[in-house]
């Protein structure tokens, strides 16, 4: 038959005395503040709770396991009264102790995941620095001619002289922080090119910064929606979370079309057409090629083979939906 004692004093002695299917209980300090109550089950383990009265009925709230020994599992007595005086505080402020409880749980919970997210956005966040190499890394994968020349302007024109801006993550870029990348640029001076590093041509950097600039206004554009790509797996890509583009607030630079460039009057154009046909047919399908073109994709155009010309026509894909044809001239 089980016993119940009740004692303003329980002290570990009197706790592993307890016969097995009997009780303790404990006042707390203050009125009406509750009691602490221990039951000694058949097996010999205690018990502990928080008890109180919640509408004219008593309700218990478990505090856990007393440890009757220092290998056993459990919590000591002062650990004990510490969790019942906190309980007991709860419910003379909140009442329904579990039901507070329960939202507690519930919003530690909701914390806890905001900043498991908050942690892995920042794990995903990208840098400056992984913005400019997945760019490269996209025009390389997509066999683009110019991704080694992008590629060498970034490294030797933004990466190596702004390490700090190269941590930071891409989105806190600013348009003041690409305009020092571009300021810095243009205030370098062209270095010697060759064998025994001949001397630089006498010309500023601003063909260099027209290009750079030009990049970086891509790089950013292809940032802000790399991480949404259909055509790849994009789960554990960064994410640069780019909504204006820096780069475009700097204004582009004025008179950087190119080098020095010769126009030819209708007449002597015509005198150049009539040369190209003197000469034999395949060489005046490679210049008139070129002339056709307007002088763009020529490196495109020297990799193209005589096989891949048919009936007087040079088809090169563009990509997988698009084709590109002009005549040759060749028959």
């Amino acid at each position: 038959m089980a016993t119940n004692t009740a004692d303003k004093s329980v002290n570990d002695q009197k706790l592993k005395g307890m016969p097995p299917a009997s009780k303790i209980t404990e006042s707390l300090p203050g009125r009406s503040r509750g009691s602490l109550l221990f039951k000694r089950s058949q097996n010999g383990t205690i018990n502990a709770y928080f008890r109180y009265r919640l509408n004219a009925k008593d309700t218990m709230i478990s505090l856990g396991q007393y440890r009757l020994s220092a290998r056993a599992s459990g919590l000591i007595l002062s650990e004990i009264r510490d969790k019942a005086a906190e309980m007991a505080l709860i419910a003379s402020e909140h009442g329904d102790v579990k039901t507070y409880l329960a939202a507690r749980t519930a919003e530690e919970k909701t914390k806890r995941q905001a900043v498991a997210l908050a942690e892995k956005a920042t794990t995903q966040q990208g840098s400056f620095e992984e913005l400019l190499n997945a760019y490269t890394e996209d025009l390389t994968a997509r066999k683009k001619v110019k991704a080694e020349e992008v590629e060498r302007l970034f490294q030797t024109h933004v990466i190596k002289h702004h390490p700090d801006l190269m941590v930071r993550s891409a989105k806190s870029n600013t348009g003041e922080d690409i305009h020092l990348v571009m300021s810095a640029l243009l205030a370098r001076k062209p270095k010697g090119r060759g064998i025994g590093k001949a001397k630089a041509a006498s010309t500023d950097m601003r063909s260099t910064a027209a290009s750079v600039h030009r990049y970086l206004k891509a790089a950013f554009n292809y940032a802000g929606k790399a991480h949404l790509s259909l055509d790849r797996d994009v789960s554990n890509s960064k994410i640069f979370d780019i909504c204006v583009n820096p780069a475009t607030r700097v204004p582009t630079l004025a008179n950087t079309c190119g080098g020095q460039t010769e126009s030819l009057t209708p007449e002597e154009f015509g005198e150049l057409l009539r040369h190209l046909d003197t000469l034999p047919l395949r060489e005046t399908a490679i210049c008139k090629g070129l002339i056709y073109l307007g002088g763009q994709r020529m490196e495109q155009m020297l990799r193209v083979t005589w096989e891949e010309t048919h009936n007087g026509l040079w088809i090169q894909p563009v990509d997988a939906t698009d084709w590109l044809r002009f005549s040759a001239g060749v028959s």
